[in-house]
C-alpha cells in the first residue's frame, strides 16, 4: 500500500472519528458512514480525478470487507463535478442536503475553494486533497489537509 494511500486512510479515519463524536444521536445510530465526494467524470481533470476516486472505492471495499469502520459500513456517495468549480459547489450542496456531513474535497484547489464557499457555515468535515494556500487561510477547523500547502 502506498504512503499516500496510508495517509489518506489515516486522515479519513480521523475525520470519521471527529464526525462521529460531533454527530447527533440519530446519525450515530445510523448503520452506514456516508462519505461524499465529487469526481471529475468528464472534463480536463477526469483522468486524475477518476484515479483518486478508484483509490477511495478500493479503500471502502477493503474497510467493509474487514468488518466496517467504527462498527459501521462505509458508503461513498459520488457526484460528477465535470471539472467545474460551480458544478462541484452544486454537488456538495446537494450531498449536504441529502444528509452527508463527511466529505473528501474535489481534486482541484479551485474547486475546493468554491466548495468551501458554497458550504458556508454548514455542519460538515472535509478532507482536502487540494493544496492551495488559500484553502488554509481561514483556519477552518472543519477542513483537514491530506497534503502540505503548496506555498
Amino acid at each position: 500500500m502506498s504512503r499516500r494511500l496510508q495517509h489518506f486512510m489515516s486522515l479519513l479515519i480521523l475525520c470519521c472519528c471527529t464526525w462521529s463524536m460531533a454527530s447527533t444521536a440519530e446519525q450515530i445510530g445510523s448503520a452506514t458512514v456516508r462519505i461524499g465526494v465529487s469526481a471529475s467524470k468528464t472534463g480536463e481533470l477526469s483522468e486524475v480525478s477518476n484515479l483518486m476516486l478508484r483509490g477511495m472505492q478500493m479503500w471502502i471495499e477493503d474497510v467493509n470487507e474487514r468488518g466496517a469502520l467504527l462498527g459501521q459500513q462505509v458508503e461513498l456517495v459520488v457526484r460528477d463535478d465535470a471539472s467545474s468549480p460551480e458544478a462541484a459547489a452544486q454537488a456538495y450542496r446537494a450531498l449536504l442536503a441529502e444528509g452527508v456531513k463527511l466529505f473528501v474535497s474535489p481534486y482541484s484547489s479551485a474547486m475546493t475553494l468554491r466548495v468551501q464557499e458554497a458550504l458556508g457555515n454548514a455542519d460538515y468535515a472535509m478532507i482536502s486533497v487540494a493544496s492551495a494556500p488559500e484553502i488554509w487561510q481561514g483556519n477552518d477547523p472543519r477542513v483537514f489537509g491530506l497534503y502540505t500547502p503548496a506555498d
